[in-house]
C-alpha cells in the first residue's frame, strides 16, 4: 500500500484532484453510515 507521503508530491500542484478523492471518501462514509442507520 502506498503511503500519503508518497502520493503527495506527485500531485501537490493539482488541488481539484484531491479535494474530488476527498468528495468521493466522504460520500462513501455517508454512504455507509446511512446503510448502517438503514438496518437498525
Amino acid at each position: 500500500m502506498r503511503s500519503v507521503s508518497s502520493f503527495r508530491p506527485a500531485n501537490d500542484h493539482d488541488t481539484a484532484q484531491l479535494i474530488a478523492g476527498s468528495q468521493v471518501i466522504a460520500i462513501n462514509f455517508q454512504t455507509v453510515a446511512a446503510a448502517n442507520h438503514y438496518w437498525r
